[in-house]
C-alpha cells in the first residue's frame, strides 16, 4: 500500500510540476490576442512584438502591439508582461506601489475584483499619458498591464483590467 501511494505521489508532483514548466514556457503573446490589443487601443494594431524577460530565479516574456497610426513617440501601444516567480509573491503589493511611487507614478492605488491582488498607477512619459496595471495571481504569477496613450485615464484602468482578467483566464 505504501509503495502504491508513493507512485501515485510521484506522479502527482510530476504532472505538476510539468504544468509548471509548461505555463512557465506560455509566451505573453499567447494571452494578448491581436483583436484584444485592437479593442484595447480602439485602432488597428500591428503585429506582436514579443521579447524573453527571464531573468534570476523567474520565467516570463513580454508581449507589445503598436497602432499601426500615430508616430512613434505618439503612437498608442499595449504590453502585457508575463513573470512567473519561485518566491511567494503574496503580500507584495504594497511594495509594489512603493516602486511605482517612487518611480513618478501619480494616483497609485489597490484595484479590487482582479487576482490576488492588484495595484494601478499612472504616469506621463515624454507628454504621452501611460497606465500600469500589476496583477498578482496566486502566488506565484505577476501580470503587468501597460497602456500608453490612452488619456481618460478611467478608461485605461477598464482596458487594462479586461485584459489581465483574460489573460488570468488562459493560465
Amino acid at each position: 500500500m505504501k509503495d502504491r501511494l508513493l507512485v501515485v505521489s510521484t506522479a502527482v508532483f510530476l504532472l505538476l510540476s510539468a504544468v509548471s514548466a509548461q505555463a512557465a514556457s506560455k509566451d505573453a503573446c499567447s494571452f494578448l490576442t491581436p483583436p484584444e490589443a485592437q479593442a484595447a487601443l480602439a485602432l488597428p494594431v500591428g503585429p506582436a512584438r514579443s521579447e524573453d524577460r527571464s531573468s534570476g530565479a523567474g520565467q516570463g516574456s513580454s508581449c507589445r502591439y503598436r497602432a499601426t497610426s500615430g508616430r512613434a513617440l505618439s503612437g498608442k501601444t499595449v504590453s502585457l508582461n508575463v513573470r512567473y516567480s519561485e518566491t511567494d509573491l503574496t503580500g507584495s503589493a504594497e511594495a509594489i506601489g512603493e516602486n511605482l511611487k517612487s518611480a513618478g507614478f501619480k494616483n497609485v492605488h489597490d484595484v479590487a475584483g482582479i487576482g490576488s491582488a492588484a495595484i494601478w498607477g499612472s504616469n506621463s512619459i515624454l507628454g504621452r499619458p501611460q497606465g500600469e496595471l500589476t496583477v498578482i495571481v496566486g502566488k506565484s504569477v505577476m501580470l503587468i498591464v501597460i497602456l500608453d496613450g490612452i488619456a481618460n485615464e478611467e478608461d485605461a484602468l477598464a482596458r487594462a483590467k479586461k485584459i489581465a482578467a483574460r489573460a488570468i483566464g488562459r493560465l
